[in-house]
This record gives C-alpha cells, structure tokens and sequence, in this order.
C-alpha cells in the first residue's frame, strides 16, 4: 500500500479559465458596463451578435442625449439595427401597461444571426399625427428642429422597445428651439416613465426654451437624486414632491422659474440653486424655504426676484455656500438680515455678496450671532477698503477655528458702514488662509487689523 501511495501522482486542481472576451462575462456584469454607455451606443452594440441582440433592452440606465445627433435630419438616423422592425404609425408613448410583445419580433432564422447596416426609420417609427408646422425659420433653426423630430422619435421607440426592467438612473439632455408645448409633453412623458421604473436618480439637463414640468408626474417611492436645468415649475410642484418622493433627498435647479412661494421638503438632505433661478417678482410677495433635515445649502450664480427668499426651519443645516448676485429688486439690509439668520447654526460659511455697494446704518444687526460656526469664507466684497463687514463676521463668531479671506477688487459690490467698535476675539482661531489675486494693495492693512485682533504670524498663511 505503501508503495502504491508513493508511486501516485498530484494532479494540480484545475482553476477556471478567465474569460477571454468580454462577451463571457455574466451578463449581470454586462448590463453594468452598458448602463456606462448612452442609451444610443448601447443600442448599437446589437450587431455584436446574436447573444448582444436584446441585450441593451435590459441596461438599468437610460441615457439621451440630443446633442448626440447633431447634423441628423428627418428621415435618415443612421443608427444601425436590423431585428426591431414592424410599423408603428402611433409615435405618441404611452409609458403605462406598454406592451412588449408586438416588439419583439420572430426568431425563425436560426442562430446564424447577420446584423445589416441599415438606418432606424423603423425604429425611431413616423410621426403621423405631428401637426407643428414650422414657420418662417432659418436655416439653421430648422436644423435644430429637424433634430428634435429625429430624437424625440428615438425616444420613443426606445422606451416602448426596453424590457420592462428596473431602471437606477434616467438621464435626459435635451434643447429646443421652438417654444412648443409638445416638447414639455414629450419630456413629461419620458420622465413618467422613468418614475415608473423606480428610477433613483433623475436628471433633465434642458437649454433654451424651459420646460414646463407637469408636479403630477412626480410620485416615486425610490426617487433619491432630482436634476432640474431649465424649467418652469409651476404652483404645486413642490407640494407634489413632499407628498410624492417620500425619499428625495439631493435636489440641483439650475436656470429654473420657482412660482411656488413656499418651498417645504421635510426629507431635503442637500439643496443647489444656481444659474439664474428665478423667484417672484411681486413686491408684495416673500419666497420663503423650508427645510428641516436640510445638511447643505448652495446658492451661486444669481438668483432673481422682488427680494431674497426667507430661510425657515433649517435646525440640522451644517454647511453653507452663498452667493448673492443676480437680479434682487430690493436686496436691502433687513432682507439680508432675515437671509443670514436662516444660516445662524450652519458650521461652515462660504459668503460673498455682488449687488450693489450696501450702506449699513451704525446701530443696524444685520449680522446674527453664529455661535457655531467653525469655517468661515468670505469674498472680496467682504474685504474691502473699510473691512467692515470682515469685522462684523468676526466680532459674531465667537467659535471659528478657520477663516480663508480672498481681498481683491469688489467692484462697487461691498457691504459697507461705521463701527464705533472695532475690536473683536477669536480664541479659537487655529489658521488664517489669506488668498490674493495678484497683487493686493489691501494686504498691509488686512494682516494689522489680524494681529490686534491676536493673530500671530505663524496662524497665517499668504499666497498670491
């Protein structure tokens, strides 16, 4: 027995072979590389091979875009797919209880499968019952329309064609050039459907003309991450969202018409408005925003309206970035009084105002208390000739530990006043992080107003 114990050979245990080519992978792993892709290429990847044909109907995202097809004009697409044929003379989608089976065509050729280069007329499908005439456009405008035409049909036919999967993420980039409410409709739609497909993220990345989204769409149990860019959100829309996506917590409007006036999100975690988001213009009217959970808020590149918008009930707000420009009829000091308030629990500020130079009277408390603010930015505007809104700041921080100052040109754009006291404290200041723009004339007079406030020069850290 010994014997035949040492004369028996150790067969090595075989390792599996690592696929060679990216068609072995498990298709769970496919669809995740695909939703990397715009919802065209991974259309395209049909002529792969048979085993490739559906698979781009099961990416859990979808992604259009209609900068995509630039020069495409109606009817040729050239997008190459041979198996998605039929006539569809109906091209108005219907996202609700869609059926897939007259989509999915016979598989009576074997498996010999032999994609052809042929144009997506018949998947994009005709628009029989599109009775927008264009009118008096030029050549160019009727280039950009004619583009509309080719992808609001790709659209289409797309969601009709997907299989009827969970989808993560629903991307929209889209841009119209004619003020047409079936443009607004067709994205509605798109944007229905995604919600219908517990999409989590969504974004409408829009130019030009706005859309003018319809509130009643927005009802989605999942719905964690909303993009707006360009559009009109008309009363009620943020009422549908409270009541709606009970799990929204990251909102972006950029280039967006608020005309609700009371903004209230009990679930808002993080809040961006940028880009000439627009409020009312009423003077008798007051936007206010309301935001109990609400941890980080951003506001740059101009808002517009009779006058800043109120902030209320922000107790859990942490982190702040602010910037005041744009078109505020009245951004007088009581209104940036009520404005900053709002901000009076946040840790870290980053603030710069650019409207006009403002004038604060002597005995005027247009600064709160910020008795937990730890980080401080504050702009040019801040730091002008006088440093008197620098000396505001900082005489109502008892608490900060960091300060970055950036002096420079303010451009008339200052608050400014008189202080019969000057001084201030901040023991717990650890670093001040002073940041020029070439060379600054105010720098002298910055670091002296420092040091007699007990800031040492080794706290100090210039650069240029």
């Amino acid at each position: 027995m010994a014997e035949a114990s040492d004369n028996m050979r150790m067969v090595p245990a075989r390792v599996p072979r690592a696929p060679t080519n990216i068609g072995d992978l498990p298709e769970e792993i496919l669809l995740r590389i695909m939703a990397h892709l715009t919802s065209r290429e991974a259309v395209q990847t049909c002529l792969g091979s048979r085993y490739w044909r559906d698979l781009w109907r099961s990416v859990p995202c979808i992604n259009v875009s209609i900068e995509e097809f630039e020069g495409q004009s109606v009817p040729c697409i050239n997008v190459p797919i041979e198996e998605l044929e039929g006539e569809h003379d109906d091209d108005d989608f219907e996202p609700v209880n869609a059926s897939m089976e007259e989509f999915e065509g016979d598989d009576d050729d074997g498996d010999d499968f032999e994609p052809v280069d042929e144009s997506m007329e018949e998947f994009e499908g005709e628009d029989e019952d599109d009775d927008f005439e264009p009118m008096n456009l030029s050549m160019e405008e009727m280039q950009d329309f004619e583009r509309e035409v080719v992808f609001k049909r790709f659209v289409n036919r797309l969601l009709t064609l997907r299989n009827p999967v969970a989808l993560d993420k629903f991307r929209l980039r889209y841009s119209h050039v004619i003020d047409n409410n079936s443009d607004s409709q067709d994205a509605n739609n798109w944007i229905s459907y995604a919600l219908q497909c517990n999409a989590r993220v969504v974004q409408v990345l829009n130019r030009f003309n706005p859309l003018e989204l319809d509130p009643a769409i927005f009802t989605s149990s999942r719905l964690n991450r909303l993009h707006i860019a360009s559009a009109v959100l008309v009363p009620g829309f943020f009422t549908q969202l409270q009541t709606g996506c009970p799990a929204l917590q990251y909102m972006f409007l950029h280039d967006c018409s608020i005309l609700d006036l009371e903004i209230f999100s009990s679930t808002l975690k993080v809040l961006i408005l940028t880009d000439e988001v627009k409020f009312s213009f009423d003077p008798d009217e007051s936007a206010s925003i309301s935001a109990p959970s609400l941890i980080s808020l951003s506001i740059n590149h101009g808002l517009s309206g009779a006058r800043l918008p109120i902030l209320n009930n922000m107790p859990s707000l942490k982190t702040a970035s602010i910037s005041l420009s744009g078109d505020i009829k009245t951004c007088d000091a009581d209104g940036i009084r009520q404005f900053l308030r709002g901000l009076s629990d946040v840790t870290s500020l980053d603030f710069c105002y650019r409207h006009p130079k403002l004038t604060m009277q002597k005995s005027f408390r247009w600064c709160p208390t910020l008795s937990k603010l730890m980080n401080l930015i504050l702009n040019c505007s801040c730091v002008d000739e006088n440093l008197y809104a620098l000396i505001v700041f900082l005489q109502n921080s008892p608490n900060l530990k960091r300060l970055t100052l950036k002096p420079g040109r303010s451009d008339n754009s200052a608050i400014t006043g008189e202080l019969e006291d000057r001084s201030f404290t901040c023991e717990q200041l650890e670093i001040v992080e002073i940041i020029c723009w070439g060379r600054s004339e105010l720098l002298p007079r910055l670091t002296q107003l420092l040091h007699a406030g007990g800031i040492t020069a080794d706290q100090m850290r210039i650069s240029h």
